[in-house]
Parts: structure tokens; sequence; C-alpha cells
């Protein structure tokens, strides 16, 4: 079966299930036709809503020592019906960009930088890495122009599982 193939939310189950076997407690709750994988951690707060008919979207959150919100990151696939063979690509996209996230949470691999004078985080995508930043009254997500090598030189460190 090739991805395309798959159905789509496929592969995010797979990747939950590789972050469960990681040691990750992950909740998974159902709401209409939705799956929803949850993930609390002192860190970061993880959730991940798959629909194949109507939605894909991903909420991570990192965390303050206090358990306040200090940036976030959203990807989702908005208002496009997903179950259309003409937004069958945006679904992929999406998709990809989820797992990407989730496996780079079992691998150490999402950077982070909660020091002065403003929290980041270096995420993978499918299209490569995206600093988010948390600016004074929103937050802005940008390619990424090094690669994690020079993110951990700049004094990102590595989020743990």
């Amino acid at each position: 079966m090739t991805e395309e193939s798959r159905p789509v939310g496929a592969r995010i189950a797979d990747a939950v299930d590789l972050l469960r076997g990681s040691g990750v407690t992950v909740e998974t709750s159902a709401q209409a036709a939705a799956t929803i994988y949850t993930v609390k951690r002192p860190a970061y707060h993880l959730e991940i809503v798959v629909d194949s008919v109507r939605f894909l979207g991903l909420s991570f959150d990192l965390l303050g020592c206090d358990g306040s919100v200090i940036v976030g990151y959203e990807v989702d696939t908005d208002l496009y019906r997903i179950s259309l063979p003409r937004h069958r690509w945006f679904a992929t996209e999406v998709e990809t960009d989820i797992v990407a996230l989730v496996e780079a949470l079992i691998q150490g691999k999402v950077l982070v930088d909660t020091g002065p004078p403003r929290a980041s985080m270096v995420v993978p995508t499918g299209d490569g890495l995206m600093l988010v930043q948390r600016r004074r009254f929103l937050t802005t997500s940008n390619p990424y122009g090094g690669d994690a090598c020079s993110a951990l030189a700049a004094g990102f460190r590595p989020l743990p599982p």
C-alpha cells in the first residue's frame, strides 16, 4: 500500500503508536467522527485531532515552569473538506507536518529556547525546519535558516519526549 492510498490520518496513528512505544503516555478519546490524541507533559502539551473526512490538526504548546503556555505551534487543514480528492494534497501535507513533529519529539529533535528575549522553538515540517517565536502580541513561524547543529550552537536545547 502506497502512502497515497492509505487513509487520511493513518500515518498519524502510526506515529502516535511510536510515541507511546517510547514511554510517553498518550490519551485517546473520540468526539463525533474525530479521534483526539492528547499528551500532557511537564514541558509541553500536545493535541492532535484526526477526522479523516473534515479535519486534521495539531496544537503544540511549550510550557513554562508554572505550567503557562510560553509559545505554541499549530498546523491544521483549516476549513478544507479533506475527503474531497481535490484537497487530498493539502491533507497529505498537513499530515506530513504532524508526523514530522511527533517523530522529532520521540528523537529529541524539537529544539527550544525559553530564555530572553523571547521563547522560541525549532520544529521540523515537511518543508524543513521552522522557527516559531513568541512576539509581543502573536506568534510567528518562519523557515529556519540553519540546521539542528546551528540551532544547538545558538542556545537551543532538545525538548525531552
